[in-house]
């Protein structure tokens, strides 16, 4: 089997186990309310019946909750949508029972039953029409639309399933005390009727509006004249991607928008953009944009949707990147179909060349990493540091089995040893390393260290929440040193001239081979995956620190030769070329 044949299986491997597990809860959820409805039909007793819709009731409740809490996409839908056939099954296995017992009003509870289950039908209506009527835009002068409904789609599941539950529980109520009227049987039904009703007629209105935007946008695009464009796609808790250009982009002083590809990175955005913000979900959407006096498209990661914009020849692709740093998919083969890379410095453009990747010189611009213009270069030894400050900020595992470079499952002996060795830890890993269960599990387990710690010494450790306020740069500003993985981090980092420690987590590699593939490690201090090394590091990260004058020199290698006091004048000046 070729080796791109098995690394995309693996990358697909998350997505592929999610649908999975997804889909054997749905089937479940739905065989246990097969197994109720079928006792109803079959005569059981009343009381094994409503059990058994009372367990598929919770099974689905607990099912469709925690779907919601580790999707990745529709997040602002689900779990609307899901577990409709257990819960419609349900309906009629409680009608079913009731009518047994209530022969005479067969049926009107049937009626009710059939009526709560065809509001329930509605639900997949109601989460079909939330896909299509997703934000359009913000911050577009001459469009007004609303992009977000009255009511939230995902609350029609609570709705929805608490409507199941009354139905339920009237349903066992008048099953024993013969004198209830049946009336009450029809209130559930009735609610989620008038829910879908409200949720279907304000998603049909917002698609008039939206339609009515699409055919005015040519016109508002050509008047706000933009010159070029931010190109992004990236699933949520991506946001630091862009984040760290939107100030440098704007300083151009050129009109531009944001183009998103997934409507659910779209709250976070507009909160964070001045600049119109677009969602354009196919590429058939695309065309309008190409307005005359776009000149070009900026890109920060290399998602595949990217090519939908890259085969627009009228316009520059260029390729900003979120980051620089040694590890693989740094210099894949992707970077070759834009025009120009902007690298930080002479380093990115060896790294392709060292690793067999042909990509032409004048691909290439030294930009600098605009972003570290605010980040203080070390003012002093840090062996004068009584209590040193160190930053510990692990990387992700990332798709492919490449890039798994996370120091995360030693971690907690790491931050051990800093804190018996007296520092002050802060504690900033990868945003998300929460998508890998393992990962996360472990990043708790520092966080509850670094708590007791604190409450026992009174230490200002910084982790949790609190350690992800703000960008990681003015992290840097606060500490001084970090122990970190093959990451943009380490890059980044250099800039202040401070010591650092990077982890080995490829155990397959030799030190040597390690420090030809990750040569940024040189001025570093290289700490061994099984931490048969960790004092010796330590004590030359936190004390002897030989590794100083290397930095000095490979400072300027990775981020480019610019003047300190106008060092983002770099970027600026390139970028002014093309827009």
């Amino acid at each position: 089997m070729p080796a791109s044949f098995r690394r995309l299986i693996r990358s697909a491997g998350p997505m592929l186990r999610a649908w999975s597990t997804s889909a054997v809860r749905e089937a479940g959820a739905a065989a246990l309310a097969i197994v109720a409805c079928g006792t109803a039909i079959a005569g059981a007793a009343d009381w094994l019946v409503f059990t058994l819709a009372l367990l598929t009731l919770a099974v689905t409740v607990v099912f469709g909750w925690e779907h919601r809490r580790v999707s990745i996409i529709r997040r602002s839908l689900e779990p609307t949508g899901s577990y409709v056939l257990s819960r419609v099954l349900i309906s009629l296995a409680t009608a079913a029972a009731l009518s047994s017992e209530r022969a005479t009003e067969r049926g009107a509870v049937s009626a009710c039953g059939v009526l709560l289950a065809l509001a329930l039908v509605a639900e997949w209506v109601v989460s079909n029409l939330g896909t299509l009527v997703c934000p359009y835009a913000a911050n577009l002068p001459g469009i007004d639309v609303r992009n977000y409904p009255l009511f939230a789609e995902r609350w029609v599941f609570t709705i929805n399933t608490a409507a199941v539950a009354l139905f339920l529980a009237l349903g066992a109520v008048a099953q024993s005390v013969a004198e209830l009227p049946i009336w009450p049987l029809l209130v559930p039904g009735i609610a989620t009727v008038l829910v879908a009703a409200l949720v279907i007629g304000d998603a049909l209105l917002r698609l008039k509006s939206r339609r009515s935007a699409e055919r005015m946008l040519s016109n508002v695009l050509a008047s706000y004249a933009p010159t070029f464009l931010l190109y992004w796609d990236a699933p949520p808790g991506s946001l630091h991607q862009i984040a760290m250009w939107l100030p440098y982009l704007s300083r151009l002083n050129r009109p531009y928008f944001i183009v998103l590809r997934t409507p659910d990175t779209f709250a976070d955005t507009a909160a964070l953009a001045s600049v119109p913000v677009i969602v354009r979900r196919y590429v058939s959407e695309l065309d309008v944009l190409m307005t005359p006096t776009l000149k070009t498209a900026f890109f920060v990661n290399t998602a595949p949707k990217n090519a939908h914009m890259v085969h627009y020849l009228g316009i520059n692709q260029i390729q900003l990147n979120h980051g620089d740093s040694d590890k693989a998919p740094s210099y894949r083969r992707i970077f070759r179909m834009y025009d120009k890379n902007f690298v930080a410095g002479q380093a990115a453009i060896d790294r392709f060349a060292n690793n067999g990747v042909a990509v032409p010189r004048d691909a290439f611009e030294i930009v600098g990493r605009p972003q570290v213009e605010g980040v203080k270069v070390q003012e002093c030894p840090i062996a004068t540091r009584e209590s040193p400050r160190v930053l510990y900020a692990p990387t992700w595992y990332g798709y492919l089995e490449d890039s798994r470079y996370s120091s995360l499952p030693i971690g907690a002996k790491i931050v051990q040893v800093l804190i018996d060795r007296g520092c002050v830890v802060i504690f900033r890993p990868h945003p998300w390393i929460w998508r890998t269960p393992g990962l996360a599990s472990a990043a708790r387990d520092i966080d509850e260290l670094l708590a007791t710690d604190a409450a026992r010494t009174g230490r200002s450790h910084i982790f949790g929440s609190a350690a992800t306020t703000g960008s990681i740069l003015d992290t840097f500003n606060q500490v001084d040193a970090l122990v970190s993985d093959v990451s943009s981090v380490i890059p980044d980092f250099l800039y202040s001239e401070k010591p650092f420690a990077l982890t080995l987590m490829a155990a397959e590699m030799t030190t040597a081979e390690f420090l030809t593939d990750f040569p940024l490690a040189q001025a570093g201090y290289l700490l061994n995956s099984d931490l048969s090394n960790l004092d010796m590091v330590l004590r030359q990260l936190l004390a002897e620190d030989p590794a100083w004058s290397r930095r000095r020199q490979l400072k300027t290698y990775y981020l480019g030769d610019f003047p300190a006091e106008s060092y983002a004048d770099g970027f600026l000046a390139a970028a002014q070329k093309y827009v």
